[in-house]
């Protein structure tokens, strides 16, 4: 028994069920276009996902709810129980009637994808250009057979300092920065550690290569050169730390050095290295 959740065309209210028979949803509902980042999604029968919100906590910011997966094709007719409508044919006894269109129709998602995933699982909730970040924290089968997903919030973009292009420099610099940043942005967003961390490296590169006065150089090369004009510093040691952390998500590297695959608090590592050297440098600050 699947249970299905679908919008009605005429009256724009929510209904959910079964596949059998749904029932009108009286209170507001908040349904979201939902993506899992970094997690191959089979493909089969249905369309995209979406997360039907059940709760939400603005101060613990978690909020709880079920996956559904939008239908190729809506049934012929679903039979709803909704007494307070007389536009649609009677379909059965007991007054329940056939809802004749229903354009957004949706089945419960099983998530047998998440299955194998050893690490919490980031998604992004809404639909360009406002989405949210959030990761999943537990998922638990209810009485009912759905499955409750708990999503918390996650800040990764808070960690992105805002740039202060008055005190950049020069104009290529500060328009090759910011371009950076809006891809470490994109990737802490919508791709895993290993991308993220990739973007920081590549911003990185950019700023070193100025300090350092050694165009087209990779990170480490640059800050070698920087170090070279300059005593070390914690903006050195963190260009450094970067470019480890940028080398160790290469597979290659990760069975010639025996280390880990790249993970989420990497990135957010690698993120807080990245801000703290824009904000020393006086080239941004906190948003």
């Amino acid at each position: 028994m699947n249970h299905c959740l679908g919008l009605c065309e005429t009256t724009g209210r929510w209904y959910e069920g079964t596949d059998s028979i749904g029932a009108p949803v009286h209170s507001p509902i908040i349904v979201s276009d939902i993506e899992f980042v970094g997690v191959e999604v089979p493909d089969n029968p249905f369309g995209s996902l979406v997360f039907r919100e059940h709760s939400f906590d603005p101060i613990t910011r978690i909020r709880r709810g079920v996956v559904y997966r939008a239908a190729t094709h809506s049934p012929e007719g679903w039979r709803v129980f909704d007494t307070e409508r007389n536009d649609i044919a009677v379909s059965g006894i007991n007054g329940a009637r056939q809802l004749l269109t229903c354009p957004k129709y949706y089945i419960s998602d099983s998530l047998n994808f998440l299955r194998a995933t050893k690490q919490k699982t980031k998604v992004v909730v809404g639909d360009e250009p406002f989405v949210s970040l959030w990761q999943v924290v537990s998922i638990e089968t209810a009485a009912s057979g759905m499955l409750l997903v708990t999503l918390k919030a996650l800040h990764f973009l808070d960690t992105v300092p805002e740039l202060r292009i008055e005190q950049i420099p020069n104009v290529q610099l500060s328009q090759e920065l910011k371009s950076a940043i809006e891809n470490v942005e994109i990737a802490a967003s919508r791709l895993g550690a290993v991308d993220t961390v990739d973007r920081c490296r590549d911003a990185l590169s950019i700023v070193f290569s100025h300090l350092g006065c050694c165009p087209d150089k990779d990170l480490a090369a640059s800050v070698k050169a920087y170090e070279g004009l300059s005593r070390p510093n914690i903006q050195s040691w963190l260009g450094f730390m970067v470019a480890r952390l940028h080398a160790r998500g290469k597979p290659n590297e990760q069975r010639k050095q025996n280390t880990r695959p790249l993970t989420d608090s990497d990135a957010q590592l690698a993120l807080q290295a990245l801000r703290f050297i824009l904000i020393e440098l006086g080239w941004a600050v906190e948003r």
